[in-house]
């Protein structure tokens, strides 16, 4: 049975914030000084102390397992986990495309028999991303992304068989591609918590200060001094290559706090040194793709959102 998924979520990533000033009416004119109201300056030693035992309290409650993995040069056969290169491709399938035609390209794929850390996640076949091949590498077409699960695989076929598929498609003068090469997977079992750039994050730490403040409680993470927030922002390092646990983002988390696509099926981080570039996803990026739980436990990857930006 094939599993996939039909397109990337096209998600707004600006929001408008406008504020306003009051104008109060004019006093009547006196001699008398008029005194300016004064808001009575925030405790940061004690916030902090609680910030920082608000944190302790999520990363307890939102621990999440997650393989992380590297790159590695060496070779994969053609049902291996691989990023780049060959990908499996049964004889009675040909290379998805986009809502306009256009082939997209293979991006990964993992031999689910390595995800036995990982709950709900498929155990048997192979779990494979594609994405669009033009400069936006399919994030603003429909159709521009695809994941598919293939749960039982055909040991009869050959690198061979998927090239002659390759070499039929248009080929193009330009070539969008975030990998260099194609490159094996090493994978090791980790667990994290979930990071201060997670649009779920707030709500959470939120609740956990506020019912730890013996002095003024918040309403936004923006109601905490510039301090604080720098400590929250940093108390955790979510980026690498990895599947499950929680994504990185450059810029900003496109999904929004009451958004239940809280799986991450795969992240790819762009991956290189000065002498060597595998992966570059626009000017240092990374990659991400999303679904609910419910979805993943129904193999139901119809509606991923996939996702990258770069800084």
């Amino acid at each position: 049975m094939i599993y996939y998924s039909k397109g990337n979520d096209i998600m707004g990533l600006f929001d408008l914030f406008k504020g306003k000033t009051s104008i109060s009416p004019p006093k009547e004119e006196k001699n008398e000084p008029v005194e300016a109201a004064q808001t009575p300056p925030a405790d940061t030693e004690n916030e902090t102390k609680t910030a920082k035992l608000a944190l302790d309290r999520v990363r307890r409650k939102t621990m999440k397992p997650v393989l992380n993995f590297e790159l590695t040069n060496v070779p994969v056969s053609i049902n291996g986990s691989k990023v780049g290169g060959v990908p499996y491709m049964p004889a009675d399938t040909e290379v998805p495309t986009d809502k306009n035609g256009s082939p997209l390209q293979f991006l990964a794929q993992i031999d689910c028999r390595e995800l036995s850390g990982l709950p709900d996640f498929p155990q048997k076949g192979l779990l494979q991303f594609w994405i669009g091949q033009d400069d936006g590498l399919g994030l603003f077409t429909e159709g521009g992304s695809r994941v598919i699960w293939y749960e039982d695989i055909d040991e009869t076929v050959t690198e061979a068989d998927v090239r002659a598929k390759l070499d039929q498609l248009p080929k193009s003068d330009e070539n969008f591609s975030p990998v260099n090469g194609e490159y094996g997977i090493s994978l090791s079992q980790g667990e994290e918590p979930m990071p201060a750039d997670n649009a779920h994050f707030p709500p959470i730490f939120i609740a956990e200060f506020n019912k730890l403040s013996m002095g003024r409680k918040i309403e936004s993470m923006d109601d905490l001094d510039d301090s604080t927030n720098e400590m929250i922002w940093d108390y955790t390092d979510n980026s690498g290559h990895k599947i499950g646990g929680y994504p990185m983002f450059t810029q900003w988390d496109p999904r929004s706090e009451n958004d239940d696509r809280t799986v991450l099926l795969f992240q790819l981080d762009s991956d290189y040194s000065t002498d060597s570039e595998k992966v570059m996803w626009g000017d240092a990026g990374v990659c991400g793709f999303f679904c609910t739980p419910s979805e993943l436990r129904k193999r139901d990857l119809t509606n991923v959102l996939y996702n990258w930006d770069c800084g």
